[in-house]
């Protein structure tokens, strides 16, 4: 492994806490860390109005590292859509009915890359035996589905119930996580800054029901999807806004989306509010 020349972005916001050293008799230690690396934040730069709406998200990738106490060598692991964001929440449309290209992949890189990761939220520290056990939940659960070939889809709406006090209906499965249910597995609990989450969140109270890939309701509802960003132009804040707005006006009028979730397609009728997006503290 590669040893990480951890520069002043590893300890930002705040400064990490030097653990205590473990006593010679302790078996070798790992550091672990939250991390966090903002996106868009270099985006529409020269469009100061379309700049400060994307920022503003607060939109963060997010990953789980190990830094070794003995070497200071540091394993960084993330969970991403394979084939991109777009492919991973839009499907291809043809006569036969819709294909998606959702797969989910965990990548693992034995450097620290500080340009691109600016947060890094010490957790705690692991022994050996912790840290192999960690790798193999990483393998038996993140690296294979349910036939065994590859990670879990890619889904990035968490689905609530809003009349029964936000309780969680479904889970999205984005790198955030990933990252949060690493931090679960590893059994560590301190956190110097709150976890977080950015949540695309579905509200709905009423029943959730599987519809076929070539469904009629679901066909249309994809083909006019991409129907209303048939003219979308990211480079045009204009543009942008307008289609923005032509989206939420589509979804509040059907008041029923569709998501991908574990290889099947659910139609989800939404309940006010209908949707909403945070960056905020989570706890699995």
């Amino acid at each position: 492994a590669q040893v990480a020349a951890f520069g002043p972005a590893w300890g930002v916001e705040p400064p990490l806490p030097q653990p205590p050293s473990p006593p010679h008799s302790s078996p070798a230690m790992w550091e672990a860390y939250y991390i966090e690396a903002p996106l868009l934040e270099t985006s529409y730069i020269n469009n100061s109005l379309l700049h400060q709406a994307v920022t503003s998200m607060q939109l963060h990738h997010s990953g789980f590292a190990l830094r070794s106490l003995a070497n200071r060598s540091v394993l960084v692991w993330q969970y991403d859509a394979a084939n991109g964001f777009l492919p991973a929440i839009l499907p291809n449309i043809s006569d036969s009915g819709i294909t998606w290209h959702n797969d989910g992949i965990v990548k693992l890189n034995e450097s620290f890359d500080a340009s691109y990761w600016k947060r890094a939220n010490y957790q705690g520290t692991l022994s050996d035996t912790q840290a192999q056990q960690f790798v193999a939940w990483v393998r038996d659960v993140f690296n294979r589905s349910v036939d065994g070939s590859r990670a879990p889809d890619y889904s990035p709406y968490d689905v609530v119930d809003p009349t029964a006090n936000n309780k969680l209906r479904i889970r999205s499965q984005t790198c955030n996580d990933f990252s949060l249910a690493a931090v679960q597995e590893t059994g560590l609990s301190f956190s110097l800054v709150p976890n977080r989450k950015c949540r695309l969140i579905l509200y709905s109270n009423e029943s959730l029901t599987q519809v076929a890939d070539n469904n009629t309701e679901l066909v249309q509802y994809w083909t006019d999807i991409y129907s209303l960003f048939s003219s979308f132009n990211t480079t045009n804040v204009h543009s942008l806004i307008l289609s923005a707005y032509m989206l939420t006006y589509f979804l509040n009028e059907r008041r029923t989306v569709f998501i991908r979730k574990n290889g099947s397609n659910l139609r989800v009728p939404l309940t006010y509010p209908f949707g909403r997006y945070f960056y905020e503290e989570v706890k699995y």
